[in-house]
């Protein structure tokens, strides 16, 4: 039976901020038996850390730094989505009403005094702490019943009102043969199957940004779309069933009952509200749900089927079969697809990101473009076959070869870690898991210059990103960096250029022993060359 509160036993992950050493080093004795510790001595540091997967349950913060005062990082943490409600307890020597009044304001929610007292410091951590696990099991239970413009509207309001709801994607799942199935199995046996399986979902659901609406016996119902306008709702509504028979197939491999299941997606508007009024559940109706309804009852097993409707609105592409026109009851006659599940999550990962890329990628970025990452991919690939990784991990290390400049797509300082924000945003989407992306942002911040790789993918992205070094094509590439960095005002002239190519060229090295094989001879040569321009 899947667990509702995942994360409640883990341990939890504290940030400590101080530009002392000597009191992050009294901080880091004091909790590291009961907690996980993280620490930075500045505020940007402390920043970058906190945006970086695993995110910290709770920041000790120090008032008095440096570049940046505790006061400033604190308003930068609860203006990002990722850090927002992360509680932070401000450290001060500061004692005026003024100095708290003004930590409450931008977000603070507790302070400790300095001199630090280890029981004080110990106390109040726990006491956040618990809060805080109390606060996300209630709210961890509340989505589980319910969307959350409905418990805003119940906490605020006291009511939430029905509503027509468009552009909307509605899915039915079920079992196939569930009845004669259920007949030959222990009432105990099919309820643990049904909860293994339906938490399995449930959890689907969480990571694909979807709504699960209810469960009747066999049938699986879930939404996209009906808590906030997204453009994308039918794609991830069928990215969501493709994961439903994946996992079936996993599942039937080892189990000791086999299920198959059928999958029907239509899109459209719905009419959603709750339903009772002391044992009450969310639902949604309409003509679109009934129809969505319809599809699945005439779909095949083990493939996702479609109406037209969903099918013009999928931005990704799907191995996509026409079922011609089908007489669905109580409706006309309707065009109906199907999808099978070829598609891996790297495809369907990689085919999102390089659409935002090429869509909106500046024209200034000569190099850091999609051309860019695609070499990338290439040459990531090509060493993680001579390095003989396994298939997992070159899942992940072409996923964050795909990832590892999408920060460009907000800024360019820093954009390793808007690179790693923007995979653990979308990369649940997917279906990848949070251990998963942690790994991804590890390669990713790994590329950063000068790079740091501390393990083997790691190393695999690191030579791959800058691969281009000891190949042929050096001279063309370096070109239209020199282009770009022209454009942004770093470089002046080609002098400068090629004094900051011998510079870096001179210290970079390849870590991986393929790489170094294979690049590091030629590299040496394009160093010769560039130093005779000078």
């Amino acid at each position: 039976m899947s667990k509702i509160f995942s994360k409640i036993d883990e341990k939890a992950v504290i940030l400590a901020v101080d530009d002392s050493v000597e009191n992050l080093q009294i901080l880091s004795g004091i909790l590291k038996d009961q907690y996980q510790i993280k620490v930075a001595k500045s505020g940007p540091k402390a920043l970058e850390l906190a945006a970086q997967f695993p995110h910290p349950d709770l920041i000790l913060l120090d008032v008095v730094m440096p570049e940046m005062d505790g006061y400033t990082v604190c308003e930068h943490l609860k203006k990002s989505p990722i850090t927002q409600n992360i509680p932070v307890i401000f450290l001060t020597a500061l004692n005026e009403v003024s100095d708290e009044t003004k930590g409450f304001e931008v977000g603070g929610a507790d302070f400790i005094s300095k001199p630090i007292n280890p029981e004080i410091v110990k106390a109040r951590i726990n006491t956040h702490i618990a809060l805080q696990k109390e606060k996300n099991k209630t709210e961890e239970l509340l989505r589980v019943l319910l969307p959350e413009n409905v418990i805003t509207d119940l906490m605020e309001e006291g009511i939430h009102k029905p509503q027509i709801q468009d552009n909307v994607s509605i899915m039915f799942c079920d079992l196939v043969g569930f009845t004669g199935i259920s007949s030959r199995l222990s009432p105990e046996f099919l309820i643990e199957e049904l909860n293994d399986i339906y938490g399995y979902f449930d959890e689907l659901c969480i990571r694909y940004r979807c709504s699960r609406i209810k469960t009747i016996g066999d049938a699986y119902m879930a939404a996209t779309g009906i808590h906030q306008y997204d453009p994308d709702h039918a794609d991830k509504l069928v990215r969501l069933g493709i994961e439903f028979i994946r996992f079936l197939n996993e599942r039937n491999k080892t189990a000791k009952q086999e299920w198959k299941c059928r999958i029907g997606i239509n899109s459209g508007s719905v009419i959603a509200g709750i339903i009772g009024k002391t044992r009450f559940i969310y639902d949604i109706f309409g003509h679109d749900v009934n129809v969505a309804s319809r599809v699945e009852s005439n779909g095949y097993e083990m493939k996702v089927t479609i109406s037209a409707s969903t099918q013009k609105l999928l931005k990704h592409q799907y191995p996509i079969q026409p079922m011609g026109f089908i007489q669905l009851k109580g409706t006309d006659a309707m065009e109906l697809f199907s999808i099978s599940i070829e598609n891996t999550r790297f495809e369907l990962a990689r085919n999102f990101i390089l659409n935002r890329l090429k869509r909106d990628l500046q024209e200034s970025l000569t190099y850091h473009n999609v051309a860019h990452t695609e070499d990338v991919l290439q040459a990531a690939y090509q060493i993680s076959i001579e390095e003989q990784i396994s298939i997992q991990d070159r899942e992940l290390l072409l996923t964050a070869a795909a990832f590892h400049d999408a920060g460009f797509l907000q800024q360019i300082a820093d954009h390793e870690m808007i690179s790693c924000a923007i995979a653990q945003k979308h990369l649940p989407e997917f279906g990848y898991s949070p251990l998963e992306i942690e790994k991804i942002c590890g390669m990713i911040q790994a590329t950063k210059i000068p790079q740091s790789p501390k393990n083997h993918l790691e190393e695999i992205l690191a030579d791959a990103d800058l691969d281009y070094l000891g190949r042929d094509d050096f001279f063309s590439i370096g070109k239209t960096l020199f282009h770009e960095l022209m454009h942004q005002g770093t470089v002046e002239n080609e002098q400068q250029w090629n004094e900051i190519q011998v510079k870096f060229l001179t210290s970079h090295h390849y870590f991986t022993k393929s790489s170094i094989e294979n690049r590091a001879k030629n590299k040496q040569k394009h160093l010769e060359q560039v130093k005779s321009f000078l």
